[in-house]
């Protein structure tokens, strides 16, 4: 009896360490399982915000494209012309660039913390600054630009051989107070 039971109780040890093993070898793939669940849903939900960014950057990129073509028909509404296709569309800035020291105007509000101030007829500009350690911080709390601007839009032949009898050329070009003027020329093919 004692050789059989010595069978069964060995018996038993075998089957408890293979029933533990096959535990073991389940929690394991269960554990990797989880981790490629986890993975896909991390993938998923970039794949979906990469997805509504790039569409927020098709609706922003219609509305802009939007807003040139009404610019457009409206310049060829203005010089009475009913274009076929606008062929190319040019910008040029002329642009002024002036950088030197100035002193702006400051008031104490606490220890290490003042208000600045700074502007003219087109813009002003305040923000508060504060000395922490070493560090400067400059948060800005007011920025207004106040720029009239005045298009014009006219059209004049191309010269050729001295003359000006040549195709027509379409303009508009914008004047601000302050700042930047803009020309645009406007190719266009007539029906």
């Amino acid at each position: 009896m004692t050789k059989i039971s010595r069978y069964v109780i060995g018996g038993l040890i075998i089957f408890l360490i293979i029933v533990a093993w096959q535990g073991y070898s389940s929690y394991k793939s269960l554990v990797k399982a989880r981790q490629e669940i986890e993975r896909l849903k991390d993938n998923q939900q970039q794949l979906i915000d990469d997805a509504t960014h790039s569409f927020d950057l098709l609706i922003k990129e219609k509305e802009l494209t939007g807003k040139l073509l009404r610019e457009r028909d409206s310049l060829a509404s203005a010089l009475k012309i009913k274009p076929k296709q606008v062929i190319k569309y040019i910008d040029r800035i002329v642009t002024e660039k002036i950088t030197d020291t100035v002193e702006v105007e400051s008031t104490i509000l606490k220890e290490m913390t003042w208000h600045l101030a700074d502007g003219d007829k087109c813009w002003r500009w305040e923000g508060e600054a504060e000395l922490n350690d070493l560090d400067l911080d400059v948060k800005r709390t007011l920025f207004e630009y106040r720029n009239k601007s005045t298009e014009v839009y006219w059209w004049q032949r191309r010269k050729f051989l001295g003359l000006r009898i040549g195709k027509k050329e379409y303009f508009q070009k914008v004047t601000p107070e302050c700042g930047d003027i803009i020309v645009r020329a406007v190719e266009i093919v007539k029906k």
